[in-house]
């Protein structure tokens, strides 16, 4: 399988730049114990300030990063040294919650995160597990996100109600963010797509296969106020994509194009506006 952000996006769509961020997948970064002690900085909490901060770093190098405020056509800035350019972030499962608590959070320094939130313009998640008011809803799908890689009986995933805290409070904080961005007159909104699998995952276990079923359903996998978007593929390889005409690929770099497409436009001729989010 081909990695496509590398392979095929530059060829789909070409004035694009592509960085990829990778970080730990381990059961506890996600559902970390809750404590008073521990719940103000957990791990989740480092790899979004890692993101925000890794990619403040390379857009200063390229001299690709100024403060302006606006949502002014780009030929205002022309005699600028430096130019903003728009952010778009692609997020697979638990990935799009670094994503989202990165951008609601404002991790790293302000400048470094201002910067980056602000010329955020769109947003494409991947089976992130974004929506479930009842906690059991989170304690079934890290049961069965775990289950992909180990004995979902295991101690580790004891009390999953108190560990999926974190979670829940990421999926209130960036909502509030797209209303908040919906709302402003300076900045523009932020776009945001969101897909689901449409085949159950199965894992082989000592020679015997076993159907997980779903790891992140439609409904989980969609922010309130957002259409749901199919892939006809698994929680693992929705975001795998062999060549471009491959359905999902065209799918979500179909979504990529619209986004950029909406940058001159107005807010209200986008259609981007989000529900009330409530728990």
């Amino acid at each position: 399988m081909i990695f496509w952000p590398k392979e095929l996006l530059p060829e789909t769509i070409k004035e694009s730049r592509i960085f990829s961020f990778g970080y730990p997948t381990d059961f506890a970064t996600f559902y970390p114990i809750v404590t008073p002690e521990s719940i103000a900085h957990t791990t989740i909490d480092n790899h979004s300030s890692s993101l925000i901060l890794k990619l403040d770093n390379v857009r200063r190098e390229t001299n690709t990063v100024c403060l302006f405020k606006a949502r002014q056509p780009l030929e205002h800035y022309a005699d600028a040294f430096k130019l903003s350019l728009p952010i778009i972030f692609v997020a697979h499962s638990l990935g799009g919650l670094v994503v989202a608590n990165a951008l609601a959070g404002n991790y790293g320094s302000d400048a470094q995160g201002e910067e980056i939130v602000e010329n955020t313009c769109g947003a494409i998640f991947l089976g992130t597990p974004f929506k479930g008011s009842d906690k059991a809803v989170w304690a079934k799908m890290a049961k069965r996100v775990l289950g992909m890689f180990g004995d979902s009986t295991d101690q580790t995933i004891r009390d999953l109600d108190k560990r999926s805290a974190k979670l829940q409070q990421i999926s209130i904080n960036f909502h509030m963010l797209l209303q908040k961005r919906y709302a402003s007159k300076d900045l523009r909104p932020i776009q945001v797509a969101c897909f689901f699998e449409q085949k159950t995952t199965s894992k082989t276990w000592w020679k015997v296969k076993s159907n997980l079923g779903q790891i992140v359903s439609a409904d989980s996998a969609t922010l309130a106020g957002y259409k749901p978007i199919g892939i006809s593929a698994n929680h693992i390889t929705m975001c795998k994509f062999p060549d471009v005409e491959t359905p999902g690929y065209k799918d979500v770099t179909g979504k990529m194009k619209l986004m950029i497409s909406n940058l001159d436009k107005k807010t209200e001729d986008m259609n981007v506006r989000p529900l009330n989010f409530t728990f």
